[in-house]
Parts: C-alpha cells; sequence; structure tokens
C-alpha cells in the first residue's frame, strides 16, 4: 500500500525528495543539485509517495506556482525499483 503526501519544505522527507530527485534526474545527465536553488522550492508544493511498509519515499514530484491561475508540474522522479508500477501516474493524479 501506497500513499501521497505532501512534503514541507526543509524537512527530512524534502531532503529525501532533494536526493531522489538527483539520483534520478541530474545524476545520469552528469548534473549537481544546486544548493542556490533552494529558497526558490520554499515557494513550491512538494508531493511525495510512501511506501507504507518501510516509510520510504519511492516517488515525488513538485508543483510550481507560475502566477495567480497557473502551476506548473516539476521533477516527477520515481526510484528505479519502482518504475513502470504506476507511481509516477498515481502523483500526477
Amino acid at each position: 500500500m501506497r500513499k501521497m503526501i505532501d512534503i514541507d519544505f526543509g524537512s527530512s522527507r524534502y531532503d529525501e525528495l532533494v536526493e531522489l530527485r538527483y539520483k534520478i534526474l541530474l545524476e545520469p545527465l552528469g548534473l549537481k543539485f544546486l544548493d542556490s536553488f533552494r529558497p526558490e522550492e520554499a515557494n513550491y508544493l512538494h508531493i511525495g509517495c510512501i511506501e507504507n511498509l518501510d516509510d520510504k519515499l519511492i516517488g515525488g514530484l513538485i508543483l510550481a506556482p507560475v502566477d495567480n491561475e497557473t502551476i506548473r508540474m516539476m521533477q516527477v522522479a520515481v526510484d528505479t525499483i519502482y518504475q513502470g508500477e504506476g507511481v509516477g501516474r498515481q502523483l500526477v493524479q
């Protein structure tokens, strides 16, 4: 069983999500996560998917406000072990 959670900016779960985003989205491209972007993320909504059995963060995404009517979805990342199981689709829904 899995559950979707809001992740507070600066929390330990947020750090887990940053690590997951790096592992899945940046590291394969040889890119680094720049800490200079962290303050910007304080205004974003961070959503995570938790595996209930071991309370492990297995996926996440960011929703960033563009203006008063528009939100942009960014950096959808799912741990490689769970890819293909619909976790990303659940996050998007």
